[in-house]
Formats: structure tokens, C-alpha cells, sequence
């Protein structure tokens, strides 16, 4: 099916989405980030500018901005190193006895640079499969 715009998530109240599972202050962030899409205020087609915007929003963070990039924009350099996959996948790659850091995911996955998510994307399928 395909996802809801940014125009009808910015109607939703957030306790309609709480309803759908999600934890309160994510149902409000999710809101408010809508609602700065559907505006142009945060316009998608200017990456960073929109990601500032969007950070700005309390609960906000690297992770929804990463997958934001990668799913949603097209950007196969956004790696969403905080995702538990990406942590579990790198401790055990690493021989580390641990989850990675975020640090330590974004270390593994440098040398593919521009193509550091899809390089994620793919040792996740590798690994899982």
C-alpha cells in the first residue's frame, strides 16, 4: 500500500497514531515533521536545509533523518548507524563481543563512502538471509 502524505499525516491527531501503535512523543514528532513538509517549510528536495528543519523538532534524531535520506531522498551515503540492526551486525562482524557504536558502525562502513547504506543494506540481506 502506499505510505500516507506528509499533507494527511499533518491532519492526524497524535493520538491517532498512538492508536497505531506508536510511542506518544514519536506520534507528536511525527506531527509536527509532517506538518513542516506539508507547509514547504521543510521542502525534501533541499536535503540538508530540510534536515536542519527537521532536527529542530524535539525526538528528532540522526536515526529519522538517516532513513529519512536513504529510504525517502534517494541518498545511499545516509548509513542510519544508530539502527540495532546495523549495531548487532557490527559488533559480531567486528569480533567486538558487543553492539557496535554509532561511531564504530559509521567506521566500518567508510570505505564505501557515497555507498555506505546500500553497502549496510546489503551485509544485512548477506547476513540474515
Amino acid at each position: 500500500s502506499t505510505p500516507p502524505s506528509a499533507e494527511r499525516l499533518a491532519g492526524c491527531a497524535p493520538a491517532e497514531l498512538d492508536a497505531c501503535g506508536l510511542a506518544p512523543k514519536r506520534s507528536i514528532a511525527l506531527v509536527r515533521a509532517a506538518r513542516e513538509v506539508a507547509s514547504g517549510r521543510a521542502d525534501l528536495k533541499a536535503h540538508e536545509p530540510s534536515w536542519r528543519r527537521l532536527r529542530a523538532i524535539p525526538n528528532i534524531g540522526s536515526w529519522t533523518i538517516e532513513m529519512l535520506a536513504f529510504e525517502g531522498q534517494g541518498r545511499d551515503d545516509m548509513l542510519p548507524a544508530l539502527d540495532l540492526a546495523y549495531v548487532k551486525l557490527v559488533g559480531q562482524l567486528a569480533g567486538l563481543g558487543r553492539r557496535a557504536t554509532e561511531d564504530e558502525v559509521r567506521l566500518f562502513f567508510a570505505p564505501y563512502e557515497e555507498h555506505a547504506a546500500l553497502a549496510g543494506l546489503y551485509a544485512l540481506r548477506r547476513r540474515y538471509l
